[in-house]
């Protein structure tokens, strides 16, 4: 029995919840019927006829073990300290929610400096801390409601949608809000001697400010499409409303659809860059002489039936012949392929017709069949072959453990990389 490593233990399915609503013009006041569990409420998509409206501001700390006091807002945010109240504050470890009071207090506001909160109880070195203000949110969510603010404009007949997840642990959401425009300071030298004597200064620096729509996001190795981006509600598509660039070490957003004016709104969550890699597919194959060999299954190397192969059949019709290897029958080297579970040989390969024939049917103890159209065919010569992969270890080893967690599909070894096709 092989051992591949460990899952941590209570996280659920992630999977997206939508509810619905329409407005009737008596109330402002929703009653979900999903139990918002975790971070959900500073997250949670809330949506006017496909307008987003304005979420929770977050920021966003790694825990130290001996740092009690962060702050509740970033310098970037619009919100005067006077603004925040206690119960407008949500702290999260590890999208676990704390009690006010009980596991932190609010600091008293100064009138100009950042707000901050205060730790009852040190965190664990590395937690990850997750501070959200909802004053300026169009909505506030508590006890299984959810209540629209007046600063959103509502009439009867209105559709109104909320998007939450079911366990977003694992997701590592991170939402930020931004208004307007930023400032962007520049300089320019003038050098020595590069104007007439006495015209003007020399080694004058001026500094000139420019303002884009571009805006930190305060991690790195962000993936433009791991991002929900709204303009004034409308959501921006990866690419082409937006791009991310890097400037050092920390990624930017850039709005490259608009130029953001005074009082613009630009809401973006970040979805966790870790996700469920895609599937990879291999064949282990089991002679009658038990020899055991291995064969990576890649699109490069893989067709499918384009006619009904039966069992007496000569010839095999192919949607692709190409992805096979030409027989060399001078070095006395069959075409080999797999059909299901029959290992068949050829002799010849038409890339025009996209046929082989010249079939040795059931060869390797495997049993001739019946083949329906679209049966996937895989090329079964040596160049989709493992070298020695029946006994060497396809997963990166670890430091400290025997394997270091990653999954095949993230390996950097031989083997790993070879069954991706790299």
């Amino acid at each position: 029995m092989f051992v591949l490593g460990e899952t941590e233990d209570g996280f659920g399915a992630s999977y997206p919840l939508t509810q619905s609503f329409q407005y009737d013009g008596s109330t402002r006041q929703f009653e979900l019927s999903d139990s918002l569990l975790f971070s959900n409420k500073s997250h949670a998509i809330v949506e006017v006829n496909g307008l987003r409206l304005r979420p929770p501001n977050g920021i966003h700390h790694i825990a130290d073990e001996s740092t009690l006091e962060y702050d509740v807002s970033r310098p970037d945010d619009s919100i005067h300290p006077d603004q925040i109240g206690p119960i407008d504050v949500a702290v999260y470890i590890n999208d676990e929610e704390l009690n006010l009071n009980s596991d932190f207090v609010l600091s008293p506001s100064d009138g100009s400096s950042i707000r901050t909160i205060s730790l009852i109880n040190p965190p664990n070195n590395g937690d990850r801390i997750s501070i959200y203000v909802r004053t300026l949110s169009d909505y506030v969510i508590s006890a299984g409601l959810m209540t629209l603010r007046n600063s959103v404009d509502l009439s009867s007949g209105d559709e109104v949608t909320i998007r939450t997840w079911r366990d977003l642990r694992e997701q590592r959401l991170q939402t930020k809000v931004f208004q307007g425009p930023t400032g962007v300071l520049s300089s320019s030298v003038i050098p020595y001697d590069s104007r007439p004597y006495d015209s003007d200064d020399y080694d004058e620096v001026t500094d000139s400010s420019e303002f884009v729509t571009e805006f930190p996001l305060g991690n790195s190795g962000i993936f433009a499409n791991r991002l929900w981006v709204t303009y004034n509600g409308e959501r921006l598509l990866p690419n082409e409303d937006y791009i991310i660039t890097e400037k050092n070490g920390e990624d930017f957003l850039i709005v490259t659809r608009v130029n953001a004016a005074a009082e613009d709104i630009i809401a973006v969550t970040i979805y966790g860059q870790s996700v469920v890699p895609t599937s990879m597919k291999f064949k282990i194959f089991d002679d009658m002489r038990e020899n055991k060999t291995v064969y990576r299954i890649i699109d490069s190397s893989s067709t499918k039936l384009s006619q009904p192969l039966g069992i007496s059949d000569d010839v095999i019709y192919l949607e692709s012949a190409e992805v096979l290897e030409d027989p060399e029958l001078a070095q006395g080297r069959f075409g080999i392929l797999f059909v299901n579970g029959e290992r068949i040989t050829f002799r010849n390969r038409d890339l025009i017709n996209n046929t082989v024939s010249g079939l040795r049917r059931g060869t390797a103890g495997t049993a001739a069949l019946n083949h329906d159209v679209l049966s996937i065919v895989v090329d079964g010569s040596d160049a989709n072959k493992t070298d020695n992969g029946i006994s060497t270890t396809w997963y990166d080893l670890g430091e400290t453990t025997i394997l270091s967690g990653s999954s095949l599909q993230r390996s950097d070894n031989e083997i790993a990389r070879f069954l991706r096709g790299e």
